[in-house]
């Protein structure tokens, strides 16, 4: 996903907040060290000018510290000026303390992102998933599909979903993924928009144990794919509770399985506070009230 790609975490966030874009800022980057060797060339030139100038001695003492106040008024303007521009546009430090940043529209294609969240010197946005997103998303969910692993050590898929299954969710704003630098690190559903016999065993097995929850706005087959470069910085944890934001405006609680030999989802959900409720034959139903 090569459009994607930012090279400066601060140019990414800037980009995605829509306060520059990418011409500007290379531009900006151009005209900075030609701004810096300005600067120096009108202070030695000014400083120069005013002791060359005027030969009348009684006229040095008062031009020489208009001099001097000159060159350290311009020394000064220098220094900010390359510093300003130096962590405006080239530190990632300053990227990284400011890359937690919110955004309002939750809901809304047209502006779909939803947060930036900074991973171990990573800026990973999360946003709602667009349809151009789909070939990504589906490349990355087969690469992770139970059938397709040699090991299942680092987690899988047990259910499987094709394009125009994605495609709906996104139309019912029902996907976020994931991004950085990398291109897509993952991604999270719900899936409202085909139920298949498993699902309807889930509800049956879950509103006997919740009769109350026939009120609520509950959502099946709820599923989350993060891509290894993720696995082990806690993103997990920390990203749930960004795009919860966004599902609670439409649901009340999610449900999803967990099957019982999938040992780094099991401890992965139950670390970021998912309640296992009951067991179905080889799964576990796993609840988690937003």
């Amino acid at each position: 996903m090569s459009s994607l790609c930012l090279h400066q975490p601060f140019s990414y966030a800037a980009l995605s907040l829509g306060l520059f874009d990418q011409v500007s800022l290379q531009r900006s980057r151009l005209i900075q060290p030609v701004a810096h060797f300005v600067w120096l060339a009108c202070a030695i030139a000014k400083g120069f000018s005013l002791v060359t100038t005027f030969d009348r001695p009684s006229l040095a003492p008062f031009f020489q510290k208009q001099r001097q106040g000159f060159v350290k008024h311009s020394v000064k303007s220098l220094l900010c000026s390359y510093l300003f521009t130096d962590l405006l546009l080239n530190s990632q430090r300053l990227a990284y303390r400011f890359a937690y940043l919110k955004f309002e529209s939750y809901n809304c294609i047209s502006e779909p992102y939803l947060m930036l969240l900074c991973i171990n010197d990573n800026v990973i946005s999360i946003r709602t998933a667009i349809p151009q997103d789909v070939p990504y998303i589906l490349e990355l969910h087969t690469a992770w599909n139970k059938d397709k692993l040699t090991s299942l050590s680092q987690g899988y898929l047990s259910v499987s979903y094709n394009a125009n299954l994605f495609r709906e969710m996104i139309e019912n704003n029902d996907i976020c993924v994931f991004l950085s630098k990398r291109g897509l690190e993952g991604y999270v559903l719900v899936n409202t928009t085909h139920e298949s016999e498993h699902v309807d065993v889930v509800k049956e097995c879950y509103f006997q144990l919740r009769p109350d929850a026939i009120l609520k706005r509950t959502a099946f087959s709820y599923q989350i794919l993060i891509d290894t470069p993720l696995h082990g910085t806690g993103f997990f944890y920390r990203a749930q509770e960004l795009y919860f934001t966004h599902y609670k405006s439409k649901y009340d609680i999610l449900i999803s399985t967990v099957s019982k030999s999938n040992k780094r989802s099991i401890s992965a959900h139950r670390k970021a506070g998912w309640s296992f409720i009951d067991v179905l034959k080889d799964c576990y139903i796993i609840e988690y009230v937003i």
